[in-house]
C-alpha cells in the first residue's frame, strides 16, 4: 500500500484468510465502517510494514461489531497525520470489537492496542514486544479470556473507567505493571498466572480489583497494591482469594484509606508518597 487504505462510513470491509496487506512508511488503515478479518489457522491475515514500520489501524465510529480471527498485526509507528495524533498502533474509537486466535505487537507506539468507549472480547489473542503498554482501555468494558501478554516493557493490561474481566490468562516479563486499573474501574480476574513483573495486580483511584484462583510469581517491586495517584477520585480497594504469592519479597502494599484483603486478611494500610514512589520509577511510569 503506497499511500493510506481508507473505507468510508456505512461499508463493511470484508478481508479473507491468507491475504497480506503492507504498508509504507506513516501510512494507515482507517476504516469508518465495519471491519471482518476472516483469516484461519493455517491461512492468517498479516498487517505489516513495507519497511521498517507503518502508521497503523484505526476504526472510529463502525455502526456494527468488528471481527478479527487468526489476524498479526505489527511494526506500527503511530499515527502521523498533521493536526491528528493517536499513539496506540491498533485504536478502535466508539467501535465494537472482537478478536480471536490473533497477535499484536512488535510495534513502536504507546500502546499496542487502544480501544476507548468500545465494548471488547479477546479470546486466545497474544500481545508481544512492546515497548510500553500491550492494551490500553479507556471508559469500555468487556472480558479477555485464554489471552497471552509477554516482554512488554510497560503495563500489560491498563485500563480506566472501565468494567471488564480477565480469565484464563498468562502474563510474564512485564517491566511495569500486569495489571493497572484506574479512575473508578471494576475488574475480575480468575485463572491468571503472572511471572517476571515489577508490580503484579495494581488498584488506582476508586477502582475495585476482585482475584482469585490466580497466581503472581517473582514480583520484583509488590505483588499488589493500592493506592490513590488522582486525588480528585479516591482510595482504591483489591480483594483476593486463593491467590499464590512466590519469589515476592513484598506481598502488598496498602496506602491509608485504600484496602487490600488477601487471603481473609486484611493488609495494614501505611502513608505513602505516591508522587515520588512514581518520580522514582517504583510505581511505574
Amino acid at each position: 500500500m503506497n499511500g493510506d487504505l481508507i473505507i468510508p462510513k456505512g461499508y463493511t470491509l470484508f478481508i479473507p484468510e491468507n491475504t497480506s496487506l503492507r504498508f509504507g512508511e506513516g501510512n494507515i488503515f482507517f476504516v469508518s465502517g465495519t471491519l471482518e478479518m476472516a483469516g484461519s489457522e493455517d491461512a492468517p491475515i498479516l498487517l505489516t510494514a513495507e519497511g521498517e514500520n507503518w502508521g497503523g489501524m484505526v476504526v472510529l465510529n463502525a455502526s456494527g461489531t468488528s471481527q478479527l480471527r487468526y489476524v498479526q498485526i505489527e511494526k506500527t509507528a503511530g499515527i502521523p497525520t498533521p493536526g491528528w495524533v493517536l499513539t496506540g498502533g491498533v485504536t478502535f474509537y466508539e467501535s465494537a470489537v472482537e478478536i480471536s486466535h490473533s497477535i499484536i505487537g512488535d510495534n513502536a507506539t504507546e500502546d499496542a492496542l487502544n480501544v476507548i468507549r468500545s465494548p471488547f472480547e479477546f479470546s486466545y489473542v497474544e500481545f508481544r514486544n512492546t515497548p510500553s503498554d500491550a492494551f490500553d482501555g479507556d471508559f469500555t468494558t468487556g472480558s479477555a479470556m485464554n489471552c497471552s501478554f509477554h516482554d512488554i516493557q510497560g503495563d500489560a493490561f491498563d485500563v480506566s473507567g472501565s468494567h471488564v474481566s480477565i480469565s484464563d490468562s498468562y502474563f510474564a516479563n512485564i517491566a511495569d505493571k500486569a495489571i493497572s486499573a484506574g479512575e473508578g474501574s471494576a475488574i475480575t480476574l480468575e485463572n491468571l498466572v503472572i511471572r517476571n513483573v515489577n508490580i503484579g495486580i495494581a488498584s488506582k483511584d476508586l477502582s475495585l480489583v476482585r482475584v482469585s484462583n490466580s497466581l503472581i510469581d517473582t514480583a520484583h517491586v509488590v505483588g499488589l497494591a493500592a493506592y490513590i495517584k488522582k486525588p480528585q477520585y479516591g482510595p482504591a480497594m483489591i480483594e483476593a482469594n486463593e491467590l499464590e504469592l512466590l519469589n515476592t519479597a513484598v506481598p502488598a502494599i496498602c496506602q491509608t484509606d485504600s484496602e487490600i484483603i488477601l487471603n481473609g486478611e486484611s493488609i495494614p494500610t501505611e502513608n505513602i508518597d505516591v508522587d515520588a514512589m512514581y518520580t522514582q520509577g517504583i510505581l511505574g511510569k
